[in-house]
């Protein structure tokens, strides 16, 4: 069997007896030895291809998929630094921010003034209504969650409504990215849209996902996956990896990439109906 070898993302495959060399430098000798008539290998062949990039630019993967976003619901915009990307990457897709604190959503108004976002003040979560955000220090860590009492700056009442309600209310017939970053309760903004999940109305989601589970700032990544699996979301990638803060070597959180696979979908809606029948 031929024998592989990565190089910088180039993969080399090499026939049984010819001798195996890792270092890059040395890549165009063993090609000339190979197809040149050198020896016992001048009947060997030396197949060299680049392996595409994966997993580095979650907006590079999505858009590998050859049709640009049309409706993007950005869901914890902040100031505007998701909105940003997207419209870089995206430019004729409609972008929908939505971000409930008060301050942080005047900021977010400011930043994407010149780029054509649809800035909503408003969270998504399991219920419609009114809810308390606790603020910290950091605007990106504002939460429904209570953090501690040595993080906590102040509250703010804010209105939430559900991610089905948002997409009736809206007239959303499709959302091709859904990105969520709601310290603590992406879960609950991916459960309060199982209609819009299970019709089959949103292609990507980009959520952060947390691997330590005394964590709450981040849904474990094995819940996500259990959530959005019966919807036909299969895992695309991980992206912003971010390790341990006390510096072990553990992964604590990233962004996930889910794209919903409609195939798989189909097959095991009828693998249910056949259990049913």
């Amino acid at each position: 069997m031929p024998s592989a070898a990565n190089f910088n993302g180039a993969v080399a495959f090499f026939h049984p007896g010819i001798e195996f060399m890792t270092l890059i430098d040395r890549l165009k000798h063993v090609k000339r030895r190979l197809l040149g008539g050198v020896g016992r290998a001048s009947n060997r062949k030396l197949f060299l291809f680049q392996t595409p990039r994966h997993g580095v630019d979650d907006l590079a993967d999505i858009a590998s998929f050859g049709d640009e976003p049309g409706t993007i619901l950005d869901v914890g915009a902040n100031i505007g630094q998701s909105a940003l990307r997207f419209r870089l990457a995206f430019p004729k897709a409609r972008i929908i921010s939505l971000e409930p604190v008060s301050g942080t959503f005047s900021e977010l108004q400011r930043r994407t003034a010149d780029l054509d976002v649809d800035c909503r003040r408003l969270a998504l979560g399991p219920e419609a209504g009114r809810a308390t955000i606790y603020l910290t220090e950091l605007s990106v860590t504002n939460s429904l969650k209570r953090p501690a009492a040595e993080e906590l700056r102040g509250a703010e009442e804010i209105e939430v409504e559900t991610l089905d309600g948002f997409v009736v209310r809206n007239g959303l017939e499709a959302i091709d990215l859904l990105k969520i970053d709601a310290e603590g309760f992406d879960l609950d903004v991916i459960r309060s849209g199982a209609r819009t999940l299970a019709a089959g109305r949103v292609r990507f989601i980009l959520v952060e996902v947390g691997f330590n589970p005394g964590d709450p700032r981040h849904p474990l990544f094995d819940d996500m996956r259990a959530e959005l699996t019966p919807h036909g979301f299969r895992l695309l990638g991980f992206y912003e990896q971010n390790l341990e803060w006390s510096g072990e070597p553990r992964l604590r959180y990233a962004n996930a990439l889910f794209c919903r696979d409609a195939a798989v979908l189909a097959a095991e809606r009828d693998r249910q109906a056949r259990l049913c029948a």
